[in-house]
């Protein structure tokens, strides 16, 4: 099946949740989504740090843009909500 890949820097909305995880867990999700900090480069998802519409600065995972152009845009911005 597809997944969701973020891409930052474009005019849309992404509806997203947020979490307050600690240091091993966030160990544990760089392992899930594919994202290796001494290699981001060739990571399926690298870690990006975002504001949202509320302020609040938080991390992504941003796609790796080669693996991004496979897929279709979601155009409402909201994966599970797909029109």
């Amino acid at each position: 099946g597809g997944f969701p890949g973020l891409l930052l820097g474009g005019s849309g909305r992404v509806v997203a949740e947020v979490y307050k995880v600690d240091s091993e867990t966030l160990k544990r999700l760089d392992r899930y989504e594919g994202y290796d900090e001494r290699n981001p480069t060739n990571s399926l998802y690298t870690r990006e740090t975002t504001t949202t519409e509320g302020g609040l600065e938080v991390l992504t995972y941003q796609i790796n843009p080669d693996y991004a152009k496979k897929g279709p845009i979601i155009a409402g911005g909201d994966w599970l909500n797909q029109e």
